[in-house]
């Protein structure tokens, strides 16, 4: 598989949706999110990298009980 390559923008995007993280999840989170976009295969472009990483990005924010029941946050 090749190396997935992103844009300055798309990397911008994935970056800002690592940094609200706890520092311990930002490297397992940009794993996962080359691992989906490279299962996505071809071309990647800013809406799929956006959607990726803002739908991973919920599984590792830590957030405080009571928010994550909350069913307006999932």
């Amino acid at each position: 598989m090749p190396p997935l390559s992103l844009d300055d923008s798309e990397l911008e995007t994935v970056m800002a949706l690592a940094a609200p993280l706890p520092p311990e999840n930002r490297v397992p989170f940009l794993e996962a999110v080359a691992d989906e976009l490279a299962a996505q295969g071809a071309e990647v472009g800013p809406g799929a990298v956006h959607r990726v990483a803002r739908s991973l990005q919920r599984r590792f924010v830590d957030l405080p009980p009571t928010i994550r029941e909350n069913k307006y946050f999932r």
